[in-house]
């Protein structure tokens, strides 16, 4: 009779878990669509203002490469966890470019509870409207809407830097199972390429992005990695440089494009933009010719994190 006991409270426990995460799924896109853009704990200025161009910033941003994201996969926390609420729930998707990239994979297994945060409403929409079955919610990392010990991995797709603070990295922290994994992950430039524009192209290119970026924080910093040096929070798993695309070539247009999605250059007036415009066209003239199919060849950065329990 014990054991009959045990086993109806155990379903009724399962149960209720699996209507929880069902009307989890569904609020969320009720929220989403009713959220005001950039809603919800401290985002930076230049996010704010920068990233409400969707389809110009999905357009003209790099996508990952396969070994990065199957690096990814097999790096993710799989504990057996029945009462969390998402396996994976990733931050700043954007416009839905990484999220695309590891839906790919899980493809087959539908079972994978997946949730794509995003603190601007304008991406949001881009990122539903190229993955409509993938479940959204509008929310920044400061202030993550679940409970703790929820969730068994949290992902960041190239935008770690917006909110590298021990802040963030508290919050990440309560709703990650014991063991749970952080994992962040960054597209660079290899030194290569600025050789191969001539001796002085990263400083040119350089010298044009600093005009306008303030206090806007940067990956290429890496700021980012002393808020872990100095958080008990976490500890490093790994760190290790992987291949980037081979697709993102084409003419100085493309990459005039590229440079536009960028943050502190999207946020400009029209005037203070097509002065920026013109400066990074005349770097890009001095080194390629009309004719020429430029090759941006990012490179990945990958960084995992496990929680500490305190």
């Amino acid at each position: 009779m014990a054991y009959f006991y045990r086993y109806l409270m155990t379903l009724r426990r399962q149960t209720l878990v699996h209507f929880l995460h069902k009307f989890k799924c569904v609020a969320t896109r009720s929220l989403s669509s009713k959220s005001t853009s950039m809603s919800g704990g401290n985002v930076h200025k230049t996010a704010q203002e920068g990233f409400k161009q969707g389809d110009h910033y999905d357009k003209s941003r790099p996508s990952y490469s396969d070994e990065l994201v199957t690096h990814v996969v097999s790096s993710l926390h799989k504990g057996d966890y029945k009462d969390t609420q998402y396996d994976i729930v990733e931050l700043g998707a954007g416009t839905g470019l990484f999220t695309r990239k590891i839906m790919e994979k899980f493809k087959d297994m539908p079972k994978i509870r997946y949730l794509a945060t995003e603190p601007s409403d304008e991406f949001l929409s881009v990122l539903k409207q190229r993955s409509p079955s993938v479940d959204t919610l509008i929310c920044s990392a400061t202030k993550l809407p679940f409970p703790e010990n929820s969730v068994q991995n949290i992902i960041c797709a190239q935008c770690f830097h917006w909110f590298a603070n021990k802040e963030s990295l508290t919050e990440i922290h309560r709703v990650l199972v014991p063991g749970g994994r952080l994992c962040k992950y960054r597209l660079f430039l290899p030194k290569h390429f600025f050789k191969k524009m001539n001796d002085a192209g990263e400083k040119l290119v350089e010298g044009v992005l600093t005009l306008y970026y303030d206090d806007t924080p940067r990956k290429i910093n890496e700021t980012w990695k002393n808020v872990f040096d100095n958080c008990s929070l976490f500890r490093c798993v790994e760190r290790r440089y992987l291949a980037g695309i081979d697709g993102m070539k084409g003419d100085k247009d493309f990459v005039l494009n590229h440079f536009t999605s960028i943050s502190v250059i999207a946020r400009l007036d029209p005037r203070r933009k097509e002065e920026a415009v013109q400066k990074f066209r005349a770097v890009l003239d001095e080194t390629f010719t009309d004719d020429v199919e430029i090759n941006i060849p990012f490179k990945s950065d990958f960084y995992c994190t496990e929680k500490v329990i305190q």
